[in-house]
Order: structure tokens, then C-alpha cells, then sequence
């Protein structure tokens, strides 16, 4: 299998949103590879760009989907390939996304006002179950404990992108669990953890407030 799967092109919005989307990524060995990944939160940058025709036929034979309008299946998806190889960073903006205005019934902004609030919170606890199954067994210590609770902080992210910015149900004990556990790991990993966990919060609050 190659050991590059892809390279990782800025993505470029234009429309009514126009910023770039970077993510830089440690390819030294793979448990930093998706540690680094989880640090920007998950997202699935890397999807956008070329990947190997070897890879696609390889890692899985379809597209992840799901009940709820295939919701954030295409972390899910960058998460295999990067599981699969190094994505080699390229910097000019190879992707060009338009961005419509509010009232245009994008795929996102329908996860937002089609999904019922249970289904949300089903759709939440879905998406992080298969992101946690995901990390391959091969992965194992404190490093794996590491990139676990960086991607617990990242879902918890991945609530408030979908309009459930509380701490309700299950995700209200999961801060707590993940600074108890994040004090075992190793000084440099604990830091990074709990750094994105205290920005997490800070944003959970700020948009619970509003």
C-alpha cells in the first residue's frame, strides 16, 4: 500500500463566506498523523483533494452514509484515509467551495433545520461512536489515549457546528472525564488536550449564551 494517499490543498470558500481552510498534519508515524488531525477539531480537510485510485478501492468499498442525512460521514471518511497513508501538505487553494447565502438549502445548513433535536443528538453520539472505532488497534497506549480524548474534544466541537452547544445528556460528563484521564498522559499531549478542551468550552458557552 503507497504510503501517501493524498496531498492537502487549502480550500478556499467564495460566495457569501470567503476564508481558506488549513490543516497541517504530523505524517512522522500514525498516531501523530491523527493526533494532529483531532487538534484542528477533525475536520475533513484532507477529503478535499486527490486521493490515490489504489486507496479509494482499497479502504472501503463505499462512501460511509447514515439515518441522518449522512451526517459528517465525510470526517468519517477522511479519518480511513488517513489511517491508510501520509497527506502531504500543498498550499496553494487546489479546492474552491461556494458558499450560498442563508437562505439556500445547503447539506449542512439542512442537518441544522431537518434534523429533529433527538435526531441530532442520535446523529452526535453515531458520528463519535464511529470516529472512536475507527482508530485502528495498532495504536496503543498513551499515545492512543491521547488522539481518544483529543477526538472526545473535537465531537465536542462537532455539537455546537450542529447547533447543540450544551452540555446535555451524555456530553455533560465528558469534560470532567476527559481532564481526569488527559492527567495521565505525557506533559507535552496533556497540554495540547487540555487546550482544546478549555477553547471547546469557551465556545460551547459563548454560543449557549446567545
Amino acid at each position: 500500500m503507497p504510503t501517501q494517499v493524498s496531498p492537502i490543498a487549502t480550500c478556499a470558500d467564495f460566495g457569501a463566506d470567503q476564508t481558506r481552510k488549513r490543516l497541517v498534519l504530523d505524517n512522522t508515524t500514525l498516531g501523530l498523523r491523527l493526533f494532529s488531525f483531532y487538534l484542528g477539531y477533525g475536520r475533513a480537510i484532507p477529503w478535499r483533494g486527490v486521493t490515490r485510485a489504489s486507496i479509494l478501492r482499497k479502504v472501503r468499498p463505499n462512501f460511509p452514509e447514515n439515518s441522518y442525512l449522512s451526517y459528517a460521514v465525510e470526517c468519517e471518511w477522511t479519518q480511513h484515509l488517513l489511517c491508510c497513508g501520509a497527506a502531504i501538505r500543498v498550499p496553494q487553494p487546489w479546492y474552491l467551495k461556494r458558499f450560498y447565502a442563508a437562505d439556500h438549502p445547503s447539506v449542512s445548513r439542512r442537518w441544522k433545520t431537518e434534523l429533529s433535536v433527538n435526531d441530532k443528538e442520535a446523529a452526535l453520539e453515531h458520528h463519535r461512536h464511529r470516529m472512536l472505532a475507527g482508530i485502528p488497534d495498532t495504536v496503543m497506549g498513551k499515545e492512543r489515549d491521547a488522539i481518544v480524548l483529543t477526538c472526545e474534544v473535537a465531537m465536542l466541537r462537532r455539537a455546537v457546528s450542529l447547533g447543540r452547544p450544551g452540555m446535555a445528556g451524555r456530553r455533560r460528563a465528558r469534560p470532567t472525564l476527559i481532564r481526569e484521564r488527559a492527567a495521565l498522559l505525557e506533559p507535552a499531549a496533556r497540554a495540547k488536550v487540555l487546550a482544546n478542551l478549555d477553547r471547546t468550552i469557551e465556545t460551547m458557552q459563548s454560543r449557549e449564551a446567545q
